[in-house]
């Protein structure tokens, strides 16, 4: 069954309803190079287990 608009908005609001996540996204989007997991985790002084969303 295919989700309706409300159900995908709600699980997209929930995605981001994580500050770590928006930072995350704001690194990745902000960046001029690729960047890994590592280099996220650095940034944020957290360990690497905490970036994978």
């Amino acid at each position: 069954m295919t989700k309706g608009l409300v159900d995908k908005i709600c699980m997209y609001n929930k995605a981001l309803s994580e500050s770590q996540r928006i930072k995350i996204m704001k690194i990745v989007c902000s960046a001029k190079e690729n960047v890994c997991v590592t280099d996220i985790a650095n940034i944020l002084g957290i360990s690497r287990d905490k970036c994978q969303v």
